[in-house]
């Protein structure tokens, strides 16, 4: 199957739907098809492909482009049609593709993304993979794009989770990237999606921007996706963070932190770990005994019931010590 080409040079144009021109550091001119972002685009091509449509024409990667040099639309097109058809020669078509210059590089990615979601629906899982490949050796042009449309609130979950994933397996490009545009962006669903990809990332460039997060008066969800990087993350300094979310007036993140938490080992959880179970008791949330149970038990080296006057009481007698590595 083949796909249109959509070309959008500056990456907050991609998303937003309007005509731009190549970077600052020259080319040729380009818009998209119709004056529409890569994500009614792709929207478009899902929807027709739902109502059992014909494609819209024209059905070609250069399709969407205006003012290419002469020459660019043959080796485009010749080299999208090997790719489509894993054939030997596509390295060396691809060579030429990027060979052309900037935004050559950009058409490329755009179209491999196209393709990713078109072959995700049609659960045409070696293309999905061979567009994943190629996605991420091309992560220098891929990554601003997937970034600002999060962070423009656009698309669908589908389009929205496979650019997650693929942003979260370019490790600290997508964090520093997202920690790039995260003052920049007002929108919620834009904000959760990127702390989920610095969570996803695990990359120890974003634990700043986490530990911000978590601190903030964000939405409960984007909060909760900061607390669960730090945990999978676990760089040190986020350690008394999440001690303070185990304390937080939201029980969903002190839930959450009460279980991330002891990926630490640090006995200093314990006495804020008390008080969650305490008060999940009180309130009768399961899910919050069970967290902060859990993790005492792990920090403390030692099986004990859901009982905070038995735990405190220990703690008192210095049976259970609430400082330094637990074993």
């Amino acid at each position: 199957m083949k796909h249109r080409f959509l070309v959008i040079a500056l990456v907050a144009a991609v998303f937003a739907g309007c005509e731009s021109t190549s970077s600052s550091s020259g080319g040729p001119k380009a818009v998209s098809s119709g004056g529409n972002s890569l994500w009614d685009q792709i929207a478009a091509a899902r929807a027709a492909k739902a109502d059992g449509a014909a494609r819209p024409a024209p059905d070609d990667p250069s399709a969407g482009a205006k003012d290419l040099p002469p020459g660019w639309k043959a080796t485009i097109d010749a080299g999208w049609v090997k790719f489509l058809k894993d054939d030997p020669s596509w390295p060396e078509a691809r060579a030429a593709w990027i060979a052309l210059g900037p935004p050559a590089p950009l058409i490329l990615a755009e179209n491999l993304f196209r393709a990713h979601v078109l072959a995700f629906d049609a659960e045409d899982r070696r293309l999905f993979m061979r567009t994943r490949v190629e996605i991420l050796e091309r992560r220098s042009e891929a990554v601003p794009f997937l970034v600002a449309g999060l962070a423009s609130g656009g698309g669908d979950t589908t389009v929205r989770n496979l650019s997650e994933d693929l942003l979260g397996a370019t490790g600290d490009d997508a964090a520093r990237a997202c920690v790039d545009a995260w003052s920049t962006v007002d929108g919620e669903r834009g904000r959760r999606s990127l702390a989920r990809v610095m969570k996803k990332s695990k990359s120890r460039v974003a634990v700043d921007t986490l530990i911000a997060i978590a601190r903030s008066n964000e939405p409960f969800a984007t909060r909760l996706e900061a607390v669960e990087g730090l945990g999978e993350i676990a760089d040190p300094k986020a350690l008394p963070v999440l001690v303070a979310c185990v304390r937080d007036a939201d029980p969903s993140v002190a839930k959450f932190a009460s279980h991330w938490v002891s990926v630490f080992r640090d006995r200093s959880a314990i006495p804020a770990l008390v008080d969650a179970l305490e008060r999940g008791l009180a309130d009768r949330n399961d899910d919050l005994v069970a967290a902060a149970l859990r993790s005492l038990n792990l920090l403390a080296g030692r099986r004990l019931p859901a009982e905070p006057a038995r735990w405190r009481a220990l703690i008192a007698a210095g049976e259970i010590r609430t400082e330094g590595a637990a074993r």
